[in-house]
């Protein structure tokens, strides 16, 4: 099938390419050799989006574009930056119980996300020691629910909540915690994420290390238990391929990318070690 997929939108380029040189004026103007480059430019991004939203949707990586709900997150500059070139939405939501004084906890915001890809899966990472009281405002705009079970909540309670709800869970593992703290709810999650940066909240950070030893043998226990892996935080076209995760996550390496799809390109076709 996904062959077919590759032929049709390729042809499909190829003919709109051949429609679009030809029908306007561009080689009496600059020539064919160049008229030809900048048409054939022009329509690469076109097939690009295609195969990524339609032939490559199962390929080996998942790319999630991060935004904060937050009334200052510019929702509609990423929307016009990155559009349908990423996988999911991955949105961080931020409380004082978690991080006081970089709070993000707009709900209008989440909605915004919804409204702004309403065909895209939505990731929501409940950066909260508390995520019971979050649950009935969130869950109605997500498609899954990422929560951090060292928090005050009962861990299974919030899993069971999200299930009933009809959504889909994980759970996070960051800095400071040991692997058996979170091993009981690995039978019963969708998704285990692994927080690869020092300082939840903040944008622009290195991995650690250590989070790549965890997120390696989450990787080697995805088999036995059936969950999906995430990684989230500081990742980059550089580090990329260190990165044994279904699912990565990034924002700035995205959203200030020069060039958006290029760096959506590099990002969503690296393989995994």
């Amino acid at each position: 099938m996904s062959m077919l997929l590759f032929a049709l939108v390729s042809l499909a380029s190829l003919g709109v390419n051949r429609i679009f040189l030809y029908s306007t004026d561009l080689v009496a103007h600059l020539g064919f050799p160049a008229a030809r480059m900048l048409s054939s430019g022009i329509f690469f991004v076109f097939a690009y989006m295609l195969h990524r939203r339609f032939t490559f949707r199962g390929s080996d990586r998942s790319l999630g574009v991060a935004l904060y709900t937050s009334a200052t997150e510019d929702v509609v500059g990423a929307r016009m930056r990155v559009g349908d070139l990423c996988d999911h939405i991955h949105c961080d939501m931020v409380d004082s119980t978690f991080c006081r004084g970089r709070e993000s906890t707009e709900v209008s915001t989440l909605v915004q996300i919804r409204s702004m890809w309403p065909d895209m899966p939505i990731f929501l990472h409940l950066m909260t020691r508390q995520p019971s009281r979050w649950l009935d405002l969130c869950l109605p705009s997500v498609d899954v629910l990422l929560f951090h079970p060292d928090g005050d909540d009962d861990a299974l309670d919030i899993i069971a909540r999200c299930r009933i709800a009809g959504r889909k869970v994980g759970v996070i593992w960051r800095q400071g915690m040991a692997l058996r703290d979170i091993l009981y709810c690995l039978p019963h999650v969708d998704y285990v994420m692994t927080l690869g940066i020092a300082k939840p909240g903040e944008s622009g950070q290195v991995i650690l290390p250590e989070a790549l030893t965890v997120a390696k043998q989450f990787a080697a226990m995805s088999a036995r238990y059936g969950y999906q892996t995430v990684f989230d935080g500081g990742v980059n076209t550089n580090n990329l391929y260190d990165i044994p995760a279904q699912h990565i996550v990034s924002a700035s390496a995205l959203l200030h990318a020069k060039l958006p799809w290029l760096a959506a390109l590099q990002l969503a076709v690296g393989k995994r070690r």
